[in-house]
């Protein structure tokens, strides 16, 4: 394991990378991840970071690579965040439906309707109408037509 971490704002910009589906520069990554660009080569020569070339010989780091990096590498810093936020938006990076699904249950369980429809938003802005309703809410709901048929009996 590293012992670097990632702070919660790089989170977040790797996370809006992510819905964008780029690639980021040697250079970018390294401004991201708070680490110089010698460290960057170092992991991707080591294999912990995997990329692609360039016809300039330049790497590009495919953000699936990096998210697979810091997961696999545990360098992610929340400290000072709620939990609640931080594993929505750690489910929302790594894709994580069924988790997002349990926690979209659970705020429509005990949140407000505000909260509820926030959590919808940024589901759907993340992946999109069909792939949000597909694999979240439509989990969710069933979940919780399953919970209300049972306080009826």
């Amino acid at each position: 394991m590293l012992k670097h971490k990632l702070s919660f704002l790089s989170f977040l910009a790797i996370l809006s990378f992510k819905i964008s589906k780029m690639f980021l520069k040697t250079k970018d990554l390294a401004k991201i991840l708070g680490v110089s660009e010698a460290t960057i080569k170092n992991w991707s020569r080591e294999g912990l970071l995997k990329f692609h070339k360039t016809i300039g010989g330049h790497r590009r780091f495919p953000i699936e690579e990096i998210v697979k990096f810091i997961k696999d590498n545990k360098i992610i810093d929340l400290a000072g965040f709620s939990n609640a936020d931080v594993n929505t938006l750690t489910y929302i990076i790594f894709e994580d439906y069924e988790e997002l699904s349990k926690e979209l249950l659970n705020y429509m369980l005990n949140k407000s309707q505000k909260e509820v429809e926030n959590l919808l938003k940024i589901i759907l802005f993340s992946f999109g109408v069909i792939k949000a309703f597909d694999l979240i809410v439509s989990k969710s709901l069933s979940e919780l037509g399953l919970l209300s048929g049972k306080g009826r009996n």
